[in-house]
């Protein structure tokens, strides 16, 4: 039986609408997927390159910052051990720039510093009270004198209307980790077959 030119044109654009979807799912369509994955991957390649570009165009930047760290270690002085020179220097500052405010200390810890092997944090927390304006001061002082800070904390003293506020701080200096024939005997460390620290 002969078919209509309408039914003749159905069936043509039949054959091309399933050809077409053919072609797509076995050909066209896993090549753009693939085009659009390696045009993804592409772009995070990218992307991760102009980051390394960024933190090359920064490295006199990072130096100059990871001098300015070092430059704060304390001196080595073989009389004291880093503990103590960290706690001493710290409430000697402490009581310089606040004379008359005796400061509470806590306990001198050892941090490890992930991923680097020949650096430790030593951290020491100290409690004060004060006026705003000479918690300011301290804290400048701190800053100067090349402490970092890990935790801060400021409250009121008492009340609301009490111009006193409480300072609670946790300063932190690096130190260099050294051979454990180098450290003083009796003071136990958490990192394995290192055992020593200098200032």
């Amino acid at each position: 039986m002969a078919l209509s030119k309408r039914e003749m044109k159905i069936l043509w654009l039949t054959g091309i609408v399933v050809a077409g979807v053919t072609l797509w799912q076995t050909v066209l369509g896993p090549s753009w997927d693939a085009y659009t994955g390696q045009q993804e991957a592409l772009d995070s390649e990218r992307a991760k390159y102009n980051a390394n570009v960024e933190t090359l165009n920064k490295r006199r930047e990072i130096e100059d910052g990871f001098r300015k760290i070092e430059a704060s270690f304390p001196k080595e002085d073989p009389d004291r051990v880093p503990e103590d020179a960290f706690s001493e220097d710290a409430m000697f500052a402490a009581q310089t720039i606040l004379p008359g405010r005796v400061p509470q200390p806590g306990r001198v810890e050892r941090e490890e510093i992930p991923d680097v092997e020949d650096y430790e944090i030593l951290t020491f927390p100290i409690t004060s009270v004060g006026e705003l304006e000479n918690i300011a001061l301290l804290l400048k002082g701190f800053d100067q004198k090349g402490f970092l800070v890990k935790n801060l904390m400021i409250t009121h003293a008492k009340s609301i209307d009490d111009p006193d506020l409480r300072l609670e701080i946790t300063l932190a200096r690096i130190v260099k980790v050294d051979q454990p024939e180098m450290r003083p005997s009796g003071l136990g460390l958490r990192r394995g077959t290192r055992s020593g620290v200098r200032p």
